[in-house]
């Protein structure tokens, strides 16, 4: 009994430093955000919560629908439900939007770690590094950063589609659509790739990941399509830079030296249970699909950065898995797949802050 109360207060302990460090990142991405004018969609996001306070519910939703086509009021009225006595400007306002992307993100790690049978303490830990990869590695970063509300909307889907309770799923779901109308998209992506993964035993492993990533690679042929279409006067899709192309390059070699590491787990002396070996699979082949989607995005980096955010909620939660189940030179080695993504987060926001 005692031993279970000290694991327990570790725990808290734990999600407490987790919270503070949160806190903290929040509080430094949203000076970041006030700073920084490029960042538009904390603006516009903004300006929407102004209107909300200017109206009332049904009036607001009135003029977000009018004016921008879509009912969604998710991040707005949770913003206002939680923090809407600290906000005073753009600043606060990019604080509360944060913090509420990061404490959906820690409430997903916990629940996907019990999810795979580890206790309070073990998914506990799994949130304090959750934090320090979504604030430093670039991918999960990026998406922190400036696209909160689809962010927001993707992070409870995946947390609706970790209960095994259809009802449970389908209220987040709905949750999530308030968030962001994509969700309902991702929400059929993510249930097939469930059914496949889950019924089709025949199947290999590596069979099923080719197939992922190959169905996601003939969608971004219609969504590259279906952009040369709706494109039109001077605009294009592509960016200055080739920041797309590096990062899609970086992630793909990650999760490709993560899918190494598990074909070979026996050389690299990494175990996983059943339980864990069925989430490694489901999230791996998301992952794969959304490299696939986003093939034809590579020359726009912000393009990129929102068809693969789906992804960049799930591939820190997969690192975790082997990170934890690596011991010595494996170890070692996923420490060295992490370096360049921090580098180049921590580069941008170092650009971003020069930028002011």
């Amino acid at each position: 009994m005692l031993s279970v109360r000290k694991t327990t207060l570790a725990a808290f302990v734990m999600l407490l430093l987790s919270f503070m460090l949160m806190m903290g990142c929040a509080y430094l991405f949203s000076v970041i955000v006030n700073d920084n004018e490029t960042i538009t969609d904390a603006r516009a996001y903004y300006f929407f919560y102004n209107e909300l306070l200017s109206e009332d519910v049904l009036g607001f939703a009135t003029t977000l629908t009018e004016e921008t086509g879509k009912f969604e009021l998710g991040i707005y009225l949770s913003v206002y439900t939680v923090f809407n006595s600290i906000i005073v400007d753009l600043q606060s306002f990019a604080f509360a939007s944060m913090s509420l992307v990061f404490a959906f993100l820690m409430l997903f790690v916990f629940c996907a770690a019990r999810k795979i049978e580890k206790n309070a303490l073990q998914a506990a830990f799994f949130v304090l590094l959750s934090v320090l990869i979504y604030s430093l590695w670039y991918p999960s970063y990026a998406s922190v950063l400036w696209v909160w509300r689809s962010h927001m909307a993707f992070t409870l889907l995946f947390l609706g589609m970790l209960s095994s309770r259809f009802i449970v799923a389908v209220l987040f779901v709905v949750l999530s659509i308030l968030f962001h109308y994509s969700s309902g998209i991702l929400a059929v992506v993510v249930f097939s790739i469930f059914i496949f993964v889950d019924r089709f035993p025949r199947l290999s492993i590596p069979t099923k990941y080719a197939i992922s990533l190959l169905v996601g690679l003939m969608g971004s042929l219609v969504v590259g399509y279906l952009k040369q279409v709706v494109v039109s006067g001077d605009g294009n899709w592509e960016s200055e830079t080739n920041a797309g192309l590096f990062v899609y390059a970086y992630v793909f070699l990650f999760v490709l030296a993560l899918i190494v590491l598990s074909a070979w787990r026996k050389f690299f002396n990494l175990y996983f249970s059943t339980v864990e070996n069925a989430m490694l699979n489901r999230m791996l082949c998301i992952a794969l699909f959304f490299l696939g989607l986003s093939v034809t995005s590579v020359n726009s980096h912000q393009d990129l950065m929102r068809i693969m955010q789906p992804a960049f909620i799930i591939i820190p939660f997969i690192y975790l898995m082997f990170l934890n189940a690596a011991k010595g030179t494996s170890r070692a080695l996923l420490v060295l797949l992490l370096a360049p993504g921090i580098v180049m987060g921590l580069r941008s926001a170092y650009m971003y802050w020069g930028g002011a």
